[in-house]
């Protein structure tokens, strides 16, 4: 079965799995939820990829990437997934 490796609007609330170094895109709705207060906590778990934004910086899709194993909660005012990296 392939990993889903999109997250989108529709997916909060829930919880996805990733391993170390997958890479993932966020889609949310620019006006909704700004990309500059996308957070994930705690640190450290995922990083965001430098040229990962293909409509430029500041806008949606997002690309991250697992850095290290952990939990963290990626949240954008009232949009939140728990993620698990293994």
């Amino acid at each position: 079965m392939r990993q889903q490796t999109n997250v989108k609007p529709e997916d909060n609330g829930k919880a996805f799995t990733f391993t170390v170094t997958t890479r993932f895109t966020v889609f949310l709705d620019d006006q909704n939820y700004p990309v500059n207060e996308l957070k994930c906590s705690p640190d450290g778990i995922i990083g965001m990829v430098s040229n990962g934004s293909m409509r430029g910086p500041g806008l949606y899709p997002v690309m991250f990437e697992a850095l290290q194993t952990g939990q963290c909660t990626l949240t954008d005012r009232d949009f939140s997934v728990q993620l698990t990296i293994n």
